[in-house]
């Protein structure tokens, strides 16, 4: 009996064109309107306040020196092992010559940092990214720069992706470091290789501090990048097209809810509920079948919206299994919301609420939930309000599959939309049939 009266609506659901125009065409049209005309919001082409980055050091300095004069003393004499050493203790050159300058502070600002500091301030949003220096990064610094030897130093960095752009450039002046290093170390390999044909190993390791000098510039192709970037969490960067994609499609799935909220009332007018009382069909069916054309509807207005996305704006779309999961907790929260406001329609004998909720509170949840603007471009007590939005709760959730979220931190989300669901639906049912028993008294 469900099924048959499922189908009945979709039939008449599908006789309503403009309500499907609007409900699934409009929200295709103003993702890629937004998507296009803010683009610029999503490069962060200015620096308001300087990067927070933090810095792990994995490498014991002074043991890496030991280790170092170790490994050079048969071919230097002490008075130039120790002139070598001043002139290259790469700690002081790395932190206070590169960090600690003016240029580089005007843009970043570090902390040294534990491990698990790192990671709570990453968690907390404090720094954008953390920069873990490896064991031997001393020591394959003062080789380089020594021998003929070319010892690889890879750092990691972790970034916060709510800070993805000052992640960015943080990685970008990190990278001039290890790009001038590279420049120098190959001046001095190309000095050695041609040295060592006539002159003598000792006036050759005399000579390196004057070649370790001043360099030409190399070409971009030519850089070897030092630092392996990876975002906290393998969290990927947001672009405007992902991001109202999403947020268009949060947004008009309450749409659905607001044209389900007028369904009860209709068929009352109509004495469709009359007829179907008489036929023996319960309201908790004809409640149960709303509930589920809703979900029906709101599935296919995001999947076409997610399909657009797809292979119009090029998003790419990953863990469609995630996705579809995403899908459904959502269809399920914004068919207990229609039922909800269906139900207290039928009530009141009015679309006084679903007028108000399509004309009012749609457009109040689209933006304390996010969907018109991301909420960090607004005043930062907007965040208080966010919880109140079911789209928020819903970009949220899609926002972290889009980013690579685990399972387990998209829990509290999925969780969120199906208890709104499944109390709302309650709440619809317990209107519904208390108007019933009255009505019968």
């Amino acid at each position: 009996m469900i099924l048959k009266l499922l189908m009945k609506d979709i039939r008449v659901l599908a006789s309503e064109k403009k309500s499907l125009l609007v409900l699934v065409m409009m929200p295709i049209v103003l993702t890629t309107i937004l998507s296009f005309s803010l683009r610029g919001n999503f490069d962060e082409e200015g620096l308001f306040e300087t990067v927070q980055i933090g810095i792990v050091k994995a490498y014991d300095a002074n043991a890496e020196r030991e280790k170092f004069l170790s490994k050079v003393s048969p071919y230097m004499s002490d008075e130039e092992i120790r002139k070598s050493e001043q002139e290259m203790d790469f700690e002081r050159i790395f932190f206070e010559n590169f960090l600690d300058s003016e240029a580089v502070k005007s843009i970043l600002e570090y902390q040294i940092m534990s491990d698990e500091m790192a990671e709570t301030a990453l968690d907390e949003g404090r720094v954008a990214a953390v920069f873990y220096l490896p064991k031997g990064f001393i020591y394959n610094q003062m080789i380089d720069f020594t021998l003929p030897n070319r010892n690889e130093i890879e750092v990691k960095m972790l970034a916060n992706p709510e800070s993805q752009y000052g992640a960015m450039i943080a990685e970008s002046v990190l990278k001039g470091y290890f790009s001038e290093m590279e420049q120098r170390i190959a001046h001095k390999n190309a000095f050695i290789e041609v040295g060592a044909s006539y002159l003598d190993l000792n006036t050759l390791f005399k000579s390196l501090p004057e070649i370790m000098g001043e360099s030409e510039e190399r070409s971009e192709a030519d850089a070897v990048s030092a630092v392996n970037y990876k975002t906290l969490h393998g969290n990927r960067h947001i672009d405007s097209f992902a991001y109202y994609s999403i947020a268009m499609m949060s947004m008009f799935i309450l749409y659905a809810s607001g044209h389900t909220g007028r369904t009860l009332l209709r068929e009352q007018k109509m004495l469709t509920l009359d007829r179907s009382s008489v036929a023996g069909v319960t309201k908790a069916k004809v409640i149960a079948s709303k509930f589920l054309m809703t979900v029906v509807l709101s599935a296919v207005q995001m999947s076409l919206l997610l399909v657009f996305a797809k292979f119009v704006l090029k998003v790419d779309w990953q863990r469609p299994l995630l996705i579809l999961v995403g899908i459904l907790a959502s269809a399920v929260a914004v068919s207990g919301v229609g039922i909800f406001i269906s139900a207290i329609a039928l009530r009141q004998g009015s679309f006084k609420v679903a007028n108000i909720f399509e004309n009012v509170l749609i457009h109040i949840f689209a933006l304390i939930g996010g969907s018109y603007v991301p909420l960090d471009a607004l005043p930062s007590f907007a965040l208080k309000f966010k919880g109140l939005a079911l789209n928020g709760t819903v970009l949220d959730l899609f926002l972290g599959i889009y980013k690579g979220m685990t399972f387990e931190a998209l829990i509290p989300y999925l969780g969120m939309l199906l208890i709104i669901g499944l109390l709302f639906s309650a709440g619809a049912l317990w209107i519904v049939l208390k108007r019933e028993a009255a009505e019968y008294a």
